[in-house]
C-alpha cells in the first residue's frame, strides 16, 4: 500500500507541476489554480421541511421508514433527514432538502423514477 501511494504522489505532482496541459495554454494546473476565497460552515445546518412532508432520518442501514415502507436512499444519506410527501393516494414523492429523488409507489413500495411532466395547452 505504501509503493502504491508513493507512486500515486509522484503522479499527482507531475501532473499538476510538471507537465503543461493543452486545454490550459499549455501551462501547469498548478500555475493556474486559485484556491476559493469561500468560507465553509464548520457544521451543515439540518435540512428544514414544510409541515405537511413527513420526515426521517436515514438509518444506518441506508433506510428510512415511511409508515410501512422501508425505503432506500443509500450510504451517502446516513444520518441525513429525508422528506416524503404524499401526492396522491398512490405516490409519494421523496425529497432531500428541496430535491426531488423519486416517487415512492405506496401500493407496491417501489421508488419510481421522478419525471417533471409539461402539459401543453391548446
Amino acid at each position: 500500500m505504501d509503493a502504491q501511494q508513493t507512486a500515486f504522489d509522484s503522479f499527482r505532482e507531475e501532473f499538476n507541476k510538471v507537465r503543461p496541459h493543452e486545454a490550459l495554454g499549455f501551462l501547469t494546473p498548478a500555475k493556474v489554480y486559485k484556491s476559493s476565497k469561500r468560507t465553509f460552515p464548520k457544521k451543515i445546518l439540518e435540512v428544514a421541511y414544510p409541515t405537511h412532508i413527513v420526515t426521517d432520518k436515514v438509518h444506518e442501514s441506508g433506510f428510512a421508514q415511511y409508515g410501512p415502507h422501508r425505503v432506500f436512499f443509500g450510504n451517502p444519506f446516513i444520518g441525513e433527514v429525508v422528506g416524503f410527501e404524499e401526492i396522491s393516494d398512490r405516490h409519494c414523492r421523496l425529497y432531500f432538502a428541496d430535491a426531488i429523488l423519486g416517487i415512492l409507489d405506496l401500493y407496491t413500495s417501489k421508488v419510481l423514477k421522478y419525471q417533471r411532466l409539461l402539459y401543453r395547452i391548446d
